[in-house]
């Protein structure tokens, strides 16, 4: 398994239960956080923990959902239409 790099900006698409948890610890542990979701309110305590918001998804996409088929699918739709 590879290595961050501590000064390394990780993307958070969705900021649910688990991508919230999971963006607070690398938040915590020194890892700038660039976050996209559909509800900007529910990203508030990440942004006051230092957390850049986005509008759209950005110029970068690994596509690690844990959601239905369907969904990843049109998340590459949406990559390969924006030449991710």
């Amino acid at each position: 398994m590879g290595t961050i790099r501590q000064n390394a900006a990780i993307g958070f698409i969705g900021t649910g239960v688990m991508g919230k948890s999971m963006a607070k610890n690398l938040i915590r542990a020194g890892y700038k956080q660039q976050i996209f979701s559909r509800t900007k309110s529910k990203t508030e305590e990440l942004l006051a923990l230092g957390a850049k918001w986005h509008d759209s998804p950005g110029a970068y996409l690994i596509d690690m959902t844990t959601s239905s088929p369907m969904l990843a699918k049109k998340i590459a739709q949406v990559g390969r239409k924006e030449v991710i």
